[in-house]
C-alpha cells in the first residue's frame, strides 16, 4: 500500500496560499495523495467516495494554476473574485475528501484486524480548521484592505496605514497562522501514515484482498484502462487551449505528447500501441524545440508590427527564426494529428469492447440497437478527428500570420478551436468511459 504518497502530498498543501499565489503547487500534492489513495479506495467505500472528491479538488487546483498564469492580465478585483471562488471550492471538496479518507482508514483497520491503529478524531478536527483557515486567509486580507481603503489609498480609520501595508500585514498574519496550524496537521498526518505503514498484519490482509478482488478481476482492469485512456486523451487537449501573455504562449503544447505517451504506459497492454508511443515522443521533442524558439522569437520581435515580409526579413535573426518556427509548426501539427488518429483507433476498439452484450445475442432488436449505438459513437470519434484536423490547420496558419502585420490576435481563433476540441473530446470520451462502466 502506498501510504507515504499521502504524507508527501500533504507537504504540498500545508503552506499558505496568498490570493492566487501558491508557493508549493497544490495540484502536485493532490496527485500524490490520489496515488496513495488509489489502492485502498478500491477496498473501502468511504475512501472510494473521498477519492472522487479528491479528484474534483485536483480540477480546482488546476483551475487555480490557470488563474495564476493569467494573474498579470487581471485587475485586483478579479484576482480577489477568483481567490474567493477557489477558496470556496477547496473547502467544498478537500474537507469531505480528507474526512472520508481518515474515516475509511480507521474503519479498515478495525474491520480487518479488529484494531484501531490511530484515533483520527483530533486529526479530523485539525484538518477541518486548517483547510478553512487556509482558504479564508487566501482572500480575506485583500478583501479587507480593499473595503476600508479610500480612493487615495489610506485607511478610513485615520491611522494613516496604506491599503498595501494593511494587505501585507494581514497576509503575514494569516500566513503565520496557517503555517502554525499546518505544521500541527502535517505532524498528525505523519503519525497516521506511520501507524498504518508499519502494520504488517493490516497490509498483508489488504494486499491479499486487492490481489483477489481487483487485480484478478479482468473486467475491472479493462474498465479502468478505458477510463484512464479517455481521461488522459481529454487532458491532452488542455495544453491546446493557447493563451498569450506579453506576446508569449503560456501553455506549451509539448504536454500533448507527454500525456499521449503516458496513456501508452499507464493503461497496460490495452493501449500498447508502439506507433502512438514513438509518435508521442517525437511530438514532445519537436514541440519543446518549437516552444523554445518561439519564446526567443517573441522576446526579440514580439512588440513590433511589420508592414511587409520584406521589412520583417531585414531584421537580424528574423528570417532564421521565422523559417524554423514555420517548419517546426508544420511537422509538429502533422504529428499531433497522426497521434490523434492513432488514439481514435483505440477509442473505436474501446467502443467495440464496451458497448453491447458479451457473447451471443438472443434478441435481434437489441443487437440492432447496440450496433446503431456503436456506429453513432464512432461517428462522434470521427467528428473529433475532423475538429482536430481543423485545429491543426488553423494553428499552423496562425503561427505564420500572428508574427506579421496587424494579425497578431489571430491566436484567438486558435484558442476558439482549441476550446471546441476540448469540449467535444470531453463529451465523447465521457460517453465511452460511461459505456465501459455500464457494460463491464
Amino acid at each position: 500500500m502506498s501510504y507515504w504518497y499521502i504524507f508527501v502530498g500533504s507537504l504540498f498543501l500545508f503552506n499558505p496560499s496568498i490570493n492566487l499565489i501558491d508557493f508549493l503547487p497544490d495540484f502536485i500534492g493532490i496527485i500524490l495523495i490520489l496515488i496513495g489513495m488509489r489502492k485502498i479506495a478500491d477496498l473501502n467505500n468511504y475512501i472510494g467516495d473521498a477519492f472522487i472528491k479528491m479528484r474534483w479538488s485536483l480540477w480546482v487546483a488546476f483551475g487555480k494554476l490557470v488563474c495564476l498564469l493569467l494573474v498579470r492580465s487581471l485587475d485586483a478585483t478579479m484576482i480577489l473574485v477568483f481567490s474567493f471562488a477557489t477558496a470556496i471550492l477547496e473547502c467544498a471538496f478537500l474537507i469531505p475528501a480528507f474526512i472520508g479518507l481518515l474515516e475509511g482508514m480507521e474503519y479498515l483497520s478495525i474491520r480487518e484486524i479488529d484494531n484501531g491503529l490511530y484515533d483520527t478524531s483530533k486529526l479530523k478536527m485539525t484538518t477541518l480548521v486548517f483547510i478553512v483557515v487556509r482558504a479564508v486567509g487566501s482572500f480575506l486580507p485583500g478583501v479587507a484592505a480593499m473595503l476600508i481603503s479610500t480612493s487615495t489609498g489610506t485607511v478610513n480609520s485615520g491611522i494613516g496605514i496604506s491599503a498595501d501595508a494593511m494587505n501585507f500585514y494581514l497576509n503575514l498574519l494569516f500566513a503565520s497562522i496557517v503555517m502554525a496550524i499546518g505544521i500541527v496537521w502535517v505532524v498528525g498526518v505523519f503519525k497516521l501514515i506511520k501507524a498504518y505503514a508499519s502494520s504488517e498484519e493490516l497490509n498483508k490482509v489488504l494486499i491479499q484482498r486487492y490481489q483477489h478482488e481487483i487485480l484478478d478481476n479482468k473486467e475491472i482492469m479493462i474498465r479502468r484502462r478505458i477510463r484512464m485512456m479517455t481521461l488522459l486523451a481529454f487532458l491532452a487537449t488542455l495544453p491546446l487551449i493557447t493563451v498569450k501573455i506579453d506576446y508569449h504562449y503560456v501553455m506549451p503544447e509539448l504536454a500533448f505528447g507527454i500525456l499521449y505517451m503516458a496513456s501508452t504506459y499507464v493503461c497496460g497492454k490495452y493501449t500498447n500501441d508502439k506507433k502512438l508511443r514513438v509518435m508521442s515522443i517525437v511530438s514532445t521533442i519537436i514541440c519543446l524545440i518549437q516552444f523554445v524558439i518561439l519564446w526567443i522569437f517573441e522576446d526579440l520581435f514580439g512588440e513590433y508590427t511589420f508592414d511587409s515580409f520584406e521589412i520583417a526579413f531585414k531584421n537580424d535573426y528574423y528570417p532564421e527564426l521565422f523559417i524554423s518556427i514555420v517548419a517546426l509548426a508544420l511537422i509538429s501539427y502533422a504529428i499531433m494529428y497522426v497521434c490523434h488518429l492513432s488514439m481514435s483507433k483505440l477509442f473505436c476498439k474501446a467502443i467495440d469492447e464496451s458497448v453491447g452484450l458479451k457473447g451471443e445475442y438472443t434478441d435481434l432488436r437489441r443487437f440492432d440497437l447496440d450496433n446503431e449505438k456503436k456506429k453513432l459513437m464512432k461517428k462522434r470519434v470521427v467528428m473529433t478527428n475532423i475538429i482536430m484536423g481543423v485545429y491543426c490547420l488553423v494553428s499552423f496558419i496562425t503561427t505564420i500570420t500572428s508574427q506579421l502585420y496587424d494579425l497578431r490576435e489571430t491566436w484567438l481563433l486558435r484558442l476558439t478551436f482549441g476550446l471546441v476540441l476540448m469540449v467535444t473530446t470531453y463529451f465523447v470520451n465521457k460517453q465511452i468511459s460511461d459505456e465501459a462502466e455500464n457494460a463491464l
